[in-house]
């Protein structure tokens, strides 16, 4: 028997007396889910960002690892004279400076520590990829000897002379500590106006006394202490004039005069 119309409107009207106020409609079962997927994605962006922070600390609490393979340095170049400063003492001067590897050098504290080698005028350092350096190195240029055991070099420094550096066609200059730059620039001066007649010096000294000239020749010249310049042209002059026949026989000249010299003659 089917219900009853008034029966019917009864049951509908319990039905939404026990239904709760404000409920939604249930969705369906196969509806996909927003929200567990937007959270979803959240944790993944938080748990990488935090490996991402734990790992740059973990790299920067590690100790200094060794050089990798990689990295080393495999090609020294080294261009230069190696006259004053030997292959082994700039090896032994490298050495320790090299281990870095070719990104980590250290190109400026090479080039420095070079420089402060004292035959070592300049330096020149550079990278070449993959994994090599190149270095060129210019050395002190010597003037002169200085004393017994040293050398005058063309930066006005004195430097100890290195074994095997010898050189006859080398002047032996000498004076006090305090005076080398005065004496270097007087050998310049005095030597560029000998060579302008075919001489040259062997030896310029700066003693209390004053100045003592010796050219290649063997004529020796005590210049005394002003008017250097003078006093050598004055002999020049003499020596193209009225000493040219009997130059040969000259051994010393005494120019500490103002107008005049005093010759010393050879022994016959």
């Amino acid at each position: 028997m089917a219900p009853q119309p008034a029966k019917k409107e009864k049951q509908k009207a319990a039905a939404k007396k026990k239904r709760p106020r404000g409920a939604s409609r249930r969705p369906d079962a196969d509806a996909p889910s927003f929200w567990p997927a937007v959270l979803k994605g959240l944790l993944v962006c938080v748990l990488g960002v935090g490996l991402l922070y734990g790992a740059v600390l973990g790299v920067q609490q590690l100790p200094v690892p060794k050089v990798p393979d990689a990295t080393a340095l495999k090609n020294v170049e080294v261009r230069g004279e190696f006259r004053a400063v030997s292959q082994a003492r700039v090896e032994e001067l490298l050495l320790p400076l090299l281990a870095p590897g070719f990104f980590s050098l250290d190109v400026k504290g090479v080039k420095e520590v070079l420089e402060a080698e004292g035959w070592i005028r300049q330096a020149a350092v550079g990278r070449r990829w993959p994994q090599g350096i190149w270095i060129e190195i210019t050395e002190e240029q010597p003037l002169a000897y200085w004393g017994k055991d040293r050398m005058l070099v063309a930066s006005g420094k004195i430097l100890q002379r290195p074994q095997g550096l010898a050189s006859k066609a080398l002047p032996l200059l000498s004076g006090p500590e305090e005076s080398v730059r005065e004496v270097m620039e007087r050998y310049r001066d005095l030597n560029a106006l000998l060579q302008g007649s075919g001489m040259s010096i062997a030896s310029l000294q700066l003693e209390n006394a004053g100045w003592l000239l010796e050219m290649k020749s063997g004529v020796r010249m005590v210049l005394g202490t002003g008017e250097l310049l003078q006093k050598v042209e004055r002999f020049l002059a003499l020596s193209k004039g009225l000493l040219a026949p009997y130059l040969d026989r000259v051994a010393g000249v005494d120019a500490r005069y103002s107008n005049a010299l005093a010759v010393q003659w050879k022994d016959s």
